[in-house]
């Protein structure tokens, strides 16, 4: 192996680890949930301090009301009185079990914990803020209804150790808000982990959704507004049985749905994929902006475009590997697909652009695209179609369309890149060296492209 892959296996051996480290907190939490003791000094609530009250307008901690934060009395009445006051409800320390869904009841409320659940130390006893969630089948633990702004939580971890089924969302945004955020959460155990509706500007940053049994996050716009413009900030989604992140459009909707920043995405081992956009022809996404950010190891495409026309969708900066290798799913329990792409663009987007990306180990084509145009530049595609199965052992598969493929290396699979029509193609300056078949092939005859020059040796 030449000193370029075994660099990219041990970066992948290392990535890998990390996100599985990072699952094997959710696991530890699940277990401190489970053995939380009814009477310790730690896991009691707290008096908050006169400090926050200031700051956040705080009028209880929810001990006031009731709850008593053990893991075993049930503090659904109590958090719920505490959110009718509209206004701010803080958690400290504990874990606060809930047999029925928690409503906000006015916009400008806020839900505060002390942190996320994690186990630090024996005996086992929450050392931040957690909703041990008992709700009704198909009834959400958390829900911040249609119309509310202003709406902040942070700091706390969502977890359902009871069967899910659809409709046992954990924390669920419905129809239409503004400036909301949700901060430092963890959810898991959940039919779909965090749902978010239509926004003009709301955040999402730091957030850990995992062992899931749909998807990690969903967001489809209302039927009245397209905007879902959650702008994403260091997200993990891992070990769900879906998709780690699924963008839908809405049935029935008008217009079309534009889309927020999305910064530092990742998501690792989820039994359908990484991310997805499903547009509709009525309704088209607009605009997606991936940066930053990690996919790899889930169980299909690690990236799926399909969003129906629209604007330009730019994605730069991105690593993904591996996809259908490994092990997927809640509990890491599915064997590997040998399915899935790095990147795949259906022949429903407009425009793409792909830039400063990895496209590492896949089982198929690094990239698959059908795009009417696209610009793939600046890329690194190595050791692609790993399942080996025919026509998926390519750096850059053009399937349809007109493309732009320059500053690329495309190396060790059968083809660098491969062209299936002659839409006016131009491939030139890229390295495709070292493919076993050829740096550059065509399905048919291709006199409108221009494919030179390019490094073929070495």
């Amino acid at each position: 192996m030449s000193d370029g892959a075994s660099k990219t296996m041990n970066d992948r051996m290392s990535r890998r680890k990390m996100l599985t480290a990072m699952g094997m907190a959710g696991a530890g939490a699940a277990m401190a949930a489970m053995g939380v003791p009814a009477n310790t000094a730690e896991a009691a609530p707290k008096n908050i301090g006169t400090g926050m009250k200031e700051d956040f307008g705080i009028v209880n901690p929810v001990a006031l009301f009731g709850a008593k934060g053990n893991g075993i009395d049930d503090d659904t009445a109590a958090i719920q009185q505490a959110l009718d006051t509209g206004k701010a409800v803080y958690l400290p320390r504990g874990a606060y079990r809930v047999t029925n869904t928690l409503f906000f009841k006015g916009s400008g409320s806020r839900l505060l914990g002390e942190g996320t659940y994690s186990l630090l130390a024996l005996p086992m006893i929450p050392k931040g803020s957690v909703i041990i969630s008992e709700v009704p089948s198909g009834q959400p633990t958390v829900k911040v209804p249609d119309g509310l702004q202003h709406v902040d939580i942070s700091k706390l971890t969502i977890k359902r150790l009871v069967s899910s089924v659809s409709g046992n969302t954990g924390l669920y945004f419905e129809g239409n808000s503004n400036l909301c955020s949700v901060r430092d959460v963890e959810i898991s155990g959940h039919y779909v982990g965090l749902w978010l509706g239509s926004t003009g500007y709301s955040t999402v940053e730091n957030l850990f959704s995992h062992d899931n049994y749909a998807h990690g996050v969903y967001m489809v716009n209302s039927g009245i507004n397209g905007a879902l413009q959650w702008q994403f900030n260091n997200v993990l989604s891992q070990l769900n049985n879906a998709w780690g992140i699924c963008v839908q459009s809405a049935v029935n909707s008008v217009g079309f749905v534009t889309m927020g920043n999305m910064f530092r995405l990742n998501t690792f081992g989820n039994r359908s994929g990484g991310i997805c956009f499903l547009g509709r022809a009525d309704t088209p996404i607009n605009g997606i902006r991936i940066d930053n950010s990690f996919f790899g190891e889930d169980g299909g495409d690690e990236i799926y475009l399909d969003t129906y026309g629209g604007g330009s969708h730019k994605i730069q900066s991105t690593y993904t590997e591996a996809a259908g290798t490994g092990l997927t799913g809640v509990g890491q329990a599915t064997p590997p697909s040998g399915a899935g792409h790095g990147l795949k663009v259906t022949a429903n987007v407009y425009s793409v652009t792909v830039s400063d990306c990895f496209f590492i180990n896949h089982s198929y084509n690094g990239v698959d695209c059908s795009a009417e145009q696209s610009v793939i530049t600046g890329c690194d595609l190595r050791i692609n179609g790993c399942a080996g199965a025919a026509g998926t052992q390519v750096g850059i598969n053009i399937v349809s369309g007109q493309s732009l493929i320059t500053g690329n290396k495309s190396m060790g699979q059968q083809f660098g890149v491969f062209l299936n029509n002659d839409g006016y193609h131009m491939v030139a300056q890229n390295r495709l060296s070292q493919n076993t078949v050829a740096p550059v092939a065509a399905a048919v005859a291709i006199p409108n492209s221009i494919i030179a020059p390019n490094i073929t040796a070495g």
